[in-house]
């Protein structure tokens, strides 16, 4: 799709936007590829304006979301005899949804133009009709079909069992239910750039732990300190294993899986010496921008994380492993239709065998921070407990609320840290994320 059709009249914008929607989805839902990196390499999608750039991502955003509800309302509001639907109809039903319950727009011109793009898809015409009978009724029955609806959990089920498994089912609805949220934008400001962090707060809310959080939808690269290097984007949860780290100004740390650098940032930040490394080429890219802008120096080393070894041991280990992520669902709905179960089962492996190789290059005395983005134990809490059990020369250094501000129900009864998406939810919220600490006798 070129330019010139994204930009000229409204309607013909609006059916360019939705057509282009609907090759996303086929991409992202059919195919399997992640949403970011579709949109990124997209070039139908690269060629809307920014406004409309922002409406497409809106709207596979919130399907997602609420893709399980969707999938149930389809089945609802389609008749017997139409059971059956071309997948392309469905997808089509799907945009429409989610224009006329789940955002606030011009619901009856949604209407019109996911009728419109029927007629126009080969072999789908004589259907239009169907689906402008069930998007009008999805307008006249909003609450009462939503209430139909409100007991599916928009994830998979062997992944909400999960949950269920690790939490109770209290505690499962509200991961759940959380995800459906978009997640704010933190920022994360250098320790000595104390005229950024002054000029930061008109725009921004300082929550627990310094984070800088934005009250207000705004790019970045606007944001006082951005040119000047002294800022980086990052989670608030995402920056607490760092935060757990003692003193390092001086020290030598590696940082396992480091892109795209927020956690190398930090530590650099902090005064270490700091190799980052990670396998990726391209994340690795991305770090060295990263770095460059922010004006600091790790040393970069591309490598196979299990293939490499220090020349020396070092003071302090950070090991953000690779993980299921599912603590990001807010910032990537998407993700948990790109996961089967068994994909967790080869994470934990990874993620075992990368802790014992990372831990043999810890000083006696050293630090080793574990943590990852994954909700679920087996990733966390387990991992930690059975590599414990098999290197008695290494024990939990617990984590005390002092550390947290406060935030005493971030950790558990070993001293780790399990933030759940709802934790904080009056401010928006946080990323799932585990982190243990622990030290080398």
């Amino acid at each position: 799709m070129n330019k010139q059709n994204a930009t000229q009249s409204p309607e013909n914008s609006n059916l360019a936007s939705r057509q282009c929607y609907l090759d996303l989805l086929n991409q992202i839902l059919h195919k399997k590829q992640p949403l970011d990196q579709v949109l990124d390499r997209d070039k139908g999608y690269a060629s809307f304006e920014a406004r409309d750039r922002a409406f497409i991502r809106l709207l596979l955003a919130t399907t997602f979301r609420n893709l399980r509800q969707i999938d149930a309302l389809i089945d609802i509001c389609v008749d017997q005899k139409n059971k059956k639907l071309d997948r392309r109809l469905k997808d089509i039903l799907k945009l429409g949804l989610t224009q006329t319950l789940f955002i606030e727009n011009a619901e009856h011109a949604a209407v019109d133009t996911a009728v419109e793009i029927t007629k126009l898809t080969k072999g789908l015409a004589q259907k239009s009709g169907m689906v402008n009978a069930i998007l009008r009724r999805s307008l006249r029955e909003k609450e009462v079909l939503l209430e139909q609806v409100s007991d599916i959990k928009n994830c998979p089920d062997w992944l909400y069992q999960i949950w269920v498994e690790d939490y109770g089912s209290e505690i499962a609805d509200k991961i759940a239910k959380a995800n459906q949220d978009q997640a704010p934008l933190d920022i994360n400001v250098k320790k000595d750039a104390i005229e950024t962090k002054e000029s930061l707060k008109e725009l921004c809310e300082v929550i627990e732990t310094g984070v800088f959080r934005l009250k207000q939808s705004i790019s970045v690269v606007e944001l006082a300190g951005f040119e000047e290097g002294d800022i980086w984007v990052q989670d608030f949860s995402s920056a607490l294993p760092v935060k757990m780290m003692p003193d390092l100004n001086g020290k030598d740390v590696i940082d396992f899986c480091a892109a795209p650098g927020g956690k190398t940032a930090q530590l650099c930040d902090l005064g270490a010496n700091v190799i980052a490394l990670d396998r990726s080429k391209n994340r690795m890219i991305r770090l060295e921008d990263n770095m460059r802008r922010l004006k600091l120096n790790p040393e970069i080393v591309i490598s196979d994380a299990l293939e490499w070894k220090a020349d020396n041991d070092v003071d302090a280990i950070l090991l953000d492993v690779p993980c299921s992520a599912t603590g990001t669902i807010r910032r990537h709905p998407d993700m948990p239709y790109q996961k089967q179960e068994g994909d967790i089962e080869k994470l934990a492996y990874l993620q075992a065998r990368l802790l014992t190789h990372a831990s043999s290059m810890l000083k006696s005395g050293g630090t080793l921070i574990y943590c990852t983005c994954s909700l679920q134990k087996s990733e966390g809490e387990a991992q930690v407990l059975e590599f414990l059990k098999q290197h008695s020369n290494f024990k939990i250094d617990p984590i005390n609320p002092d550390e947290l501000d406060g935030l005493s129900k971030l950790i558990d009864d070993n001293g780790f840290i399990r933030a759940l998406p709802f934790y904080l939810k009056e401010k928006g919220g946080m990323d799932g994320f585990f982190v243990a600490r622990l030290v080398k006798e």
